[in-house]
C-alpha cells in the first residue's frame, strides 16, 4: 500500500492538516471497524445455519424475547437498523411461526411484534450455537482484550438509541 496522504478540512477529523494511511497499519477506523462487523456476523450466521436463521434475525428474536410486543419503529431503534430492511427480515419469521403481529390496542394502524411460543424455543436452543459464535470470536482476542473491546463499544453501539430517546 502507497503512503499517500488524505487532506480534510473538517475540524472533527483526528489531524486536519494531514492523516498519513499509516493510521491502524494504513487504514481508517471506518473501514476497520465494518469489515470486522461484517467477518463478526459471518461468523454467527455460519454457527447458525442448521437452525436456518441469520444473526440478523437472531437478533430480533433475542431483542422481541427481552421486550414483549413492540412496534416495528421502536423494535428498528433498538437494533439500530432501517425500518425496511427490518420489515425484510421478520417476514420470513412470520411465516414460520417465529414471531407474530398484535394489533396495538392503543393505534390500530400500527402492528406490535411478539415472539410466539416456537420463537422463544427456537431463541432458547440457539444458545449453545451462539456460545460457539462467540467462542469462535474470542480466539480472534488474547482473551483479556474482550472485556475492554465490548465495554469501549457498548457507547457506540448505544449512541444511536440515545440519540433516539433525546428526540422523543
Amino acid at each position: 500500500m502507497t503512503n499517500s496522504v488524505i487532506r480534510s478540512n473538517d475540524p472533527h477529523c483526528a489531524d486536519t492538516k494531514a492523516v498519513e494511511n499509516d493510521v491502524m497499519d494504513g487504514e481508517r477506523y471506518g473501514p476497520v471497524f465494518m469489515r470486522a462487523a461484517r467477518y463478526i456476523v459471518r461468523v454467527y450466521n455460519r454457527h447458525l445455519a442448521d437452525m436456518l436463521l441469520t444473526a440478523s434475525q437472531h437478533a430480533i428474536l433475542e431483542a422481541l424475547g427481552k421486550s414483549g410486543p413492540i412496534a416495528l419503529q421502536d423494535l428498528a431503534d433498538e437494533l439500530v437498523v432501517e425500518r425496511s430492511a427490518l420489515q425484510r427480515t421478520l417476514q420470513p419469521l412470520k411465516k414460520t411461526g417465529l414471531v407474530r403481529s398484535l394489533t396495538d390496542s392503543n393505534e390500530r394502524r400500527r402492528p406490535l411484534y411478539q415472539l410466539t411460543d416456537e420463537g422463544r424455543s427456537l431463541l432458547e436452543s440457539s444458545a449453545a450455537r451462539v456460545c460457539s459464535a462467540e467462542a469462535e470470536i474470542e480466539q480472534l482476542f488474547d482473551r483479556s482484550d474482550i472485556p475492554a473491546v465490548r465495554d469501549g463499544l457498548v457507547p457506540v453501539a448505544n449512541a444511536f438509541r440515545e440519540k433516539v430517546e433525546s428526540i422523543s
